[in-house]
């Protein structure tokens, strides 16, 4: 493993995910946990209020699938060219284009809400994201919302190996670390060589506001697992944070 050392370093690591990883993570449909994910997002950025969302590293199109089919009007965005062209065959009620979230302020359009899920945030330094977090925040409309999933920091254990199943049976073996706000993760699957790392910055729940209120956005609520009824807490790793775009006080 060929972790980063210094948390305070931005990512050393490519932070590419293999096509090992996406058949063993994202098989094909969307299954519970997307549905759940999907509901979420009906809720707080309903269709007649949020019609145009911005899927920021949109993987193979999961979400924007089940969302097109809903009525609302997506464009997917990701650097891996293998994703989009899976996600164009999946989705083909969205738009797709491959675009790395640090080129955001490429597109010329605003959306209504813009979704970074699966802890798709947070592989720069802390200034790197920050950027990231504000060029997402200028491809919102005015009173436009972001939705943010993550890990929560204060629920990650310092040192943690254990194995993972597919639904279909397979195993991976996790190896991870908590080097001050930096989140290592080293993947070996048993059905074949090689494996993937990366590497995140990660934040409390307190920390993620805080950033997002220095990028000019207004954090609204947070929450964990994807239901609003339930607190960021230590025994939750996945966190989520719902936050507009400042409205003009005038």
């Amino acid at each position: 493993m060929t972790f980063a050392q210094t948390a305070d370093e931005p990512c050393t690591m490519v932070n590419d995910y293999s096509e090992a990883w996406f058949d063993f993570f994202l098989p094909a449909g969307g299954g519970p946990r997307v549905e759940a994910e999907v509901n979420f997002i009906r809720r707080h950025l309903a269709v007649n209020a949020f019609p145009r969302l911005l899927d920021v590293a949109c993987g193979t199109g999961r979400h924007a699938a089940a969302l097109a089919s809903l009525g609302y009007e997506i464009l997917g965005v990701d650097r891996s060219d293998s994703a989009i062209e899976a996600a164009r065959a999946r989705a083909p009620g969205a738009a797709f284009a491959l675009l790395d979230m640090s080129d955001l302020d490429t597109l010329a359009d605003d959306f209504d809400g813009v979704l970074c899920l699966w802890q798709s945030f947070g592989y720069g330094s802390g200034e790197e994201n920050l950027a990231v977090l504000a060029a997402m925040g200028r491809r919102l409309r005015t009173g436009g919302r972001l939705v943010v999933d993550v890990y929560n920091r204060t629920a990650l254990p310092a040192v943690e190996q254990d194995v993972l199943e597919s639904p279909d049976g397979r195993r991976c073996r996790r190896s991870s670390r908590l080097v001050e706000n930096r989140y290592q993760v080293s993947l070996r699957y048993e059905s074949g060589p090689g494996g993937d790392e990366f590497d995140w910055r990660v934040y409390s729940e307190g920390e993620l506001k805080a950033a997002m209120v220095q990028a000019g956005l207004r954090p609204l609520f947070s929450c964990a697992w994807f239901d609003a009824d339930r607190p960021p807490s230590t025994e939750a790793r996945r966190m989520q944070v719902v936050a507009e775009r400042e409205r003009s006080s005038s």
